[in-house]
Formats: structure tokens, C-alpha cells, sequence
């Protein structure tokens, strides 16, 4: 079956079916996992923020209970004068004031009548009261209010100094108010347990499960850690995925939970729908396949019916097989059985253009396969440059670390030889790294005012060695200063690009003209390279050259397209052109036609003067690195230890902290370092995030900034600072940090 056609186009319809319902199901299994995950941290923050909401209701009532306890008619023993102050300050129904003696006597209790006997309290065994401080109480069972309580109680001064129990009991219908103005989410609950485990208050069927203790698996999860999520069974016997949050303030703990069917549920739903699916394009592949090979066939057989009646010396009959490749053969085949003695030379040069058609539409498709297939290379390129940078410069700054030290203790010249080979190979990935967040707009652009004239005269130099002999600059510049708002080496490497490929297009020799000029555009253009409206600097750079046609012209950005010979041109000149033009914010526009040469127009936002274009540079004070302390944070534990041992080697006393976090809490502990190093890209808060707050608690302490991955937008928005490139070696190391140290001396970033 598999020699046949129509066996081997079913084969491939399974196959690709299967490959499309596996990756489905790859996504759709991912997509899931990130829901998880999504949910997770929602139903976490929404716990603290419930715990949050409870804490302000138990702070409420604490306030007002030590302002009672420094009542006068408590103090002077009317109780009576008291009972009325209290239902005043404690209007509500939820709510009451009780006063009781060191042995639970209630003396006054605003829930009851006026006049009315009021019990004796059983005092919690855990109690533990003192003055101007409020202790907060599990679920109890009332004595005048039959249903359960909870309380708040404090010490407050009687007569003669004799201490009264003063406290404010609630019903649990007061918190569950507090969780029903928070709205969760239909299908989700939300559960107040106090220090036992005991339920206090709960958004769905309060009553039914009010004095409940929560699932064993809940209780350890809270014993160990005062927050967290997990898997769970509910009270009402749903499978539950739940957060819990325990407060500081009260000690109760807030418990948020969501059924797993909503986590889950669209992953069934969607693997359901991509069997079926699977199932339908399986069905209509086959019916496409038996239909296309059921045609093939029968057009191959007719073939095959007309070559035997010329063998036998008859006429092949004309044929329409509704294959166009067949009825060409076949036409070829009736010419051929009427002329074949008298045109035998035609028919073999027939039959050689035939193969030299072949040979080129088969040279064509490889081409643009070969095309098609870089596009997609350079499209996931862009995708996962920016995790797969920060990673791999996280590696290479660890190797480049320690072949410095490494270098350091060898004397072997033949080791030497060694370490300086992997030194220049973890360059190489270094630059490698920097061309990749090049091409994918996600380097570190410092824009600043440019006079684009001066800059342009700054490269001649450079136009003369790079271009050659044969090709002449004309610039005309305009007479006016142009300021523009660029990257001084992104713009002098965009104008030598371009420069270059004038260069190119003119193998004679020729004249590249470079013009500048303001100017507004003010229409839209719906080309993605095109400018946006606005004022920008015009720098044009023009050729004599042959020019493009229409269908190179439309090409020219596509990643890898090149006209240039193999081996003369990677096809990524333009497209990085293009890339940094717009990440400056500005765009582009070609001029062209084929015999007319190319006019390649950059367009860069306008920038106010500077005050001075290039400040003469201070001298770096010299930095005395014995005994520096330096607080080092970074999550990579091999890119911490091989800094770490890098400042060590400089002289310098770091001390090492995993995360933001631990940086935040060692410095509020105390330390006293002179510099922070910190890496950017961390969980949880960001170095840049973390930089900003030591700004505001420690403003005399510099902050030195470390990445392997820069997204520049993001990075400018929280942090102004110095910034240090990943891989580093120890120079670069020691020079940032001078720099970091002088600044700060002299108030600067």
C-alpha cells in the first residue's frame, strides 16, 4: 500500500493530523498550567486581602475598646453612667459592651435589659489580659447572647485602682458583613477560622458550617506556615484548590477557595473538542486523499494507455486528465507519435528544455523552502531572545568570572593558553547575545540629543577605509544644526550600514550622497517601516546603482533576503537598520526604481539641543577596593558565587543575598554597606524595583544595576541608575563600580 499514491498521501494526512491534535494538546495542557498558576496567585492576593479587611474591622473595634477603657465612670465605679456611654459608642446589634470583675462577674453587659441578672463569664484558659493591650478570642459559646461570640477584651482601671475585664463581643454575622462587601467571585468561598481551626464566619452557608473545624489537611497547612496554597476537600465535600492567609493582628486565618472544576474544566472541554476536531480533518483528509489520488491515478493510467499504443506504432490520443502536468505530457506525447521519425531531433530538445524546467522550478522551491524556513527561525528568534539572553549571559558571566580568577592563579603557560581559548570562546557568546537583542529591538538604547551633522562628519574618516577607492561621499549637510533624539554608536552604525550596501550596489564604483534635512510627515503610511506623523531629522543616503525592482523592494526587510552572492551578504543589515530606527522611535522610506539607484530615507525623532554635546570627561578618582563591602544580590547561585569571588579578588568584603527580598531585610537589619550589586531580572520584586525603594530608606547608598537581559522600556520606567551589562570579567567589574562610588560621592546616579 505504501508504494501506491494514494497509500502514502493517507500516510501523510495521519501523520499531520497527529502532529496538529499532539501540539493542540501540548498547548492546550500549558495553557492550563498557566491558568493554574494564574488562579493560584489571584486566590492568594485575594486571601491577604480579606485577611487585610478583617484586620481593619479587628483594629475598628480595638480603638474603640481602649478609648472605653479610659472611660471616667469606669475609673469612678458608675457603672450605670458607663452602660450608657457604651451603648452609645457601640450602637449596633452585632455588637455589645460587657464588664465583668477578675472572676468573670458580668457587671454590665448592653446586649441584656436594663435590671436584667447577668451571668458569670467562663473565662478562655489561654486569656491573657493586660492594660492598654486587647486580646482577641477563638469562637465561644454566649452566655447572654445564646449563639456563639467572639471578643475583643482588654484591662481597664476601676476604683481604687481594682482592674475591670472590659470587653466587646460580636456575633460572626460582623465579619461575615466584612466578607460579603468583598464580592468573590461566584462559585467561590471565603472562610474565617480563628486560632483552632474553628470556622467563624463563611460567605456560603454561614450557619450550616458556623463552629465547623476545618479538614485535617487544612489545619497542619496553617500550623506550619502562616500562609500558602494547595489542593484541598472542602467542608461541603467539593475538591477545592485553596489559599490561606493568617493575620498578625488577630491570629485567625483567612481561607479563599475555588473548585477545581473551574480549573480544570476548560482543559477537558478543550481536549474533547480537539479529539473531535482530530477526528474531523482525519475524515476529510481521507476523503481529499482517495478524491486526489482516485484523479492521479486515472491520469497516470491514461498515460500509461497512450505510451502503449506508441509503442505499437499508433497514434497517441489527445487527453484531458484535468492534471496540468499530465495533459502537458500527454500533448507532448501526441506531437511526438505524429512526427517521431521526421522530428526526432525536436522532440529530444523538447524533451531537454523539459528537464532544464525541472531542474530550475526544483532549484526555485529549495530556495524558497530555504527562505521560508529562516523566516521562521528568525520569527522564533524573536520570541525567545529575551529569556534565553538573560540564561545563557547568566552562564557566560559565570565562566567569564572564573576563567579571570582562574587566569589569575595559573602559571603554566600551557594552562595559560587554555584559559585565554575559553576566555575569547565566552566573548564570543558575549557579542553573540548583544547581536541577538540587537535584531530583536530589546537592547539597551541611550538616546540622548545628537547634532546629526556632526556626527555624519565624524564618520568620514571612517566612510574612506570602509567604502574603498572606487566609491566617492558627497554629503550636503544642512545648514542648520539637526538635533536628533538617538544612540550615538546605534546611529553611526545605521549610516555606515547603509553607506556599505551603497557600496555594494554600485560594483563599478560610484557616488554615495548622504543628505540631512528637517522634515515633517504628516500623512499616515500604512508600510510598518514607515515614520509615524510628526517632526523628524531626515538622513538620506543614496546610490547610483542599479536600483530594485518592485519585488526586491518589497523583500528587503524580510531577515536573511539578500541579492548579494552567497557568502558576500547575511540577509540582516536592513532588518537591524530597521529595528534600531524603530526602537529610536522613528521610521523609514526607500526610494527606487530598477536603473535608477536607491534613496534610502531615516527618519529620527526631533530633540531640543543639548548644552553641551560632549562633556569633557572627569577623571575617575581613584577607589580603594580593600575591605569595600558590597551587599551582592542574585538569584543565580553560580553568578552570585563567581561575583562574589570576583570582588573578593579585587579586595573587597561582599556579602551575599539571595533575592530582593533578602537584600530589603538585611539592610533594614542593619548592614552597612557601601554598594549594592543587583541583578535585574528576579522573582518576585526586580532589581530595578528594589533600587528604587533602597533609594528612598538608604539615599547615600549607591546601587549598581546587573542584567543579562535588558528590556530597555521597561528598565527606564523604575530605574535612572548605573547599569552593568551580563558576562562581565573583573575589569569591567572594578571600573562600574568606581564609576558607581564617584557618582554617588558627587551626588550624581
Amino acid at each position: 500500500m505504501l508504494g501506491s499514491v494514494r497509500g502514502r498521501l493517507t500516510l501523510l494526512t495521519i501523520a499531520l493530523v497527529l502532529t496538529a491534535a499532539l501540539a493542540a494538546t501540548l498547548l492546550i495542557v500549558d495553557a492550563y498550567r498557566s491558568h493554574r498558576a494564574s488562579t493560584e496567585r489571584q486566590i492568594s492576593e485575594t486571601a491577604g486581602a480579606m485577611s487585610l479587611a478583617i484586620d481593619g474591622k479587628a483594629r475598628e473595634v480595638t480603638g474603640v475598646l481602649q478609648v472605653l477603657a479610659l472611660s471616667p465612670h469606669l475609673k469612678a465605679g458608675d457603672l450605670a453612667a458607663f452602660e450608657s456611654q457604651a451603648r452609645r459608642a457601640v450602637p449596633h446589634d452585632d455588637k455589645w459592651v460587657v464588664v465583668a470583675d477578675l472572676d468573670g462577674q458580668q457587671l454590665v453587659n448592653t446586649l441584656a435589659k436594663p435590671g436584667e441578672p447577668l451571668p458569670r463569664m467562663r473565662l478562655p484558659a489561654d486569656i491573657d489580659l493586660r492594660e492598654r493591650e486587647t486580646y482577641v478570642s477563638d469562637l465561644l459559646q454566649g452566655m447572654v447572647e445564646k449563639g456563639r461570640v467572639i471578643a475583643f477584651a482588654t484591662l481597664a482601671e476601676g476604683p481604687g485602682g481594682r482592674p475591670y475585664i472590659l470587653a466587646i463581643a460580636m456575633r460572626p454575622s460582623a465579619p461575615n458583613a466584612v466578607i460579603a462587601e468583598q464580592r468573590l467571585p461566584p462559585g467561590w468561598y471565603g472562610t474565617l477560622v480563628d486560632r483552632k481551626g474553628v470556622v467563624i464566619a463563611r460567605n456560603v452557608e454561614a450557619e450550616r458550617f458556623e463552629g465547623v473545624s476545618a479538614s485535617p489537611d487544612i489545619l497542619e497547612r496553617i500550623r506550619k506556615s502562616p500562609e500558602g496554597v494547595g489542593d484541598s476537600v472542602s467542608l461541603d465535600g467539593r475538591e477545592t484548590l485553596v489559599a490561606h492567609r493568617r493575620s498578625p493582628v488577630t491570629g485567625w486565618t483567612f481561607l479563599v477557595g475555588v473548585p477545581r472544576a473551574e480549573v480544570s474544566g476548560s482543559l477537558s472541554r478543550s481536549l474533547i473538542m480537539t479529539f473531535v476536531l482530530c477526528l474531523a480533518l482525519l475524515a476529510l483528509g481521507a476523503l481529499l486523499t482517495v478524491w486526489f489520488a482516485r484523479g492521479v491515478t486515472r491520469a497516470v493510467e491514461s498515460l500509461e494507455g497512450a505510451a502503449e499504443a506508441m509503442g505499437r506504432g499508433g497514434a497517441a490520443p489527445r487527453l484531458a486528465t484535468g492534471l496540468r502536468e499530465t495533459d502537458a505530457v500527454a500533448e507532448a506525447l501526441h506531437g511526438a507519435s505524429l512526427k517521431l521519425k521526421a522530428r526526432e531531433a525536436e522532440l529530444r530538445q523538447l524533451n531537454d528544455t523539459l528537464e532544464a524546467r525541472v531542474v530550475e522550478r526544483s532549484r526555485e522551491l529549495e530556495e524558497t523552502t530555504e527562505r521560508l524556513v529562516q523566516a521562521r527561525k528568525v520569527e522564533a528568534l524573536g520570541r525567545l531572545t529575551g529569556g534565553v539572553a538573560h540564561d545563557f549571559n547568566n552562564l557566560l558571566t559565570a565562566v567569564i568570572g572564573n576563567l579571570d580568577l582562574l587566569g589569575k592563579r595559573i602559571k603554566d603557560e600551557a594552562l595559560e593558553k587554555y584559559v585565554a581559548n575559553a576566555r575569547q570562546a565566552a566573548q564570543r557568546g558575549a557579542k553573540l547575545t548583544a547581536q541577538l537583542l540587537a535584531f530583536a529591538r530589546r537592547q539597551r538604547l541611550e538616546p540622548e540629543p545628537l547634532d546629526v551633522n556632526a556626527v555624519i562628519e565624524g564618520l568620514r574618516v571612517l566612510f574612506d577605509s570602509a567604502l574603498g577607492g572606487a566609491t566617492r561621499v558627497r554629503a550636503e549637510l544642512s545648514p542648520d544644526p539637526l538635533w536628533a533624539m538617538a544612540d550615538r554608536t546605534q546611529l553611526e552604525l545605521v549610516v555606515l550600514n547603509l553607506a556599505i550596501n551603497a557600496r555594494d550596489a554600485m560594483p563599478e564604483g560610484g557616488e554615495v550622497l548622504i543628505e540631512t534635512a528637517r522634515e515633517r510627515v504628516s500623512g499616515p503610511d500604512p508600510r510598518l517601516e514607515a515614520p509615524a506623523p510628526g517632526d523628524y531629522v531626515r538622513i538620506t543616503v543614496a546610490d547610483t546603482g542599479s536600483g530594485m525592482t518592485p519585488e526586491v523592494l518589497a523583500r528587503i526587510w524580510e531577515p536573511f533576503f539578500t541579492t548579494k552572492p552567497v557568502g558576500a551578504g547575511s540577509g540582516l543589515g536592513l532588518p537591524q537598520v530597521l529595528g534600531v530606527v524603530k526602537q529610536l522611535g522613528g521610521g523609514i522610506r526607500v526610494d527606487t526604481a530598477p536603473g535608477c539607484g536607491a534613496r534610502f530615507h531615516v527618519y529620527l525623532p526631533v530633540a531640543a539641543p543639548a548644552e553641551k554635546a560632549h562633556p569633557e570627561p572627569v577623571e575617575a578618582a581613584p577607589v580603594d577596593f580593600a575591605g569595600l563591602k558590597v551587599l551582592l544580590v542574585d538569584d543565580d547561585r553560580d553568578v552570585r558565587s563567581a561575583t562574589a569571588d570576583l570582588l573578593r579578588d579585587l579586595g573587597s568584603e561582599p556579602e551575599e543575598a539571595v533575592d530582593a527580598a533578602d537584600a530589603l531585610a538585611r539592610l533594614d537589619a542593619g548592614a552597612e554597606p557601601r554598594l549594592v550589586i543587583m541583578d535585574h531580572a528576579m522573582p518576585g520584586l526586580t532589581g530595578a524595583e528594589a533600587a528604587q525603594r533602597i533609594r528612598v530608606s538608604h539615599p547615600a547608598l549607591p546601587v549598581l544595576l546587573i542584567s543579562g537581559y535588558m528590556d530597555a522600556e521597561a528598565v527606564a520606567r523604575t530605574w535612572a541608575g548605573p547599569v552593568l551589562a551580563k558576562p562581565f570579567d573583573k575589569q569591567q567589574l572594578a571600573a562600574r563600580i568606581a564609576a558607581a562610588l564617584q557618582a554617588a560621592q558627587t551626588g550624581g546616579d
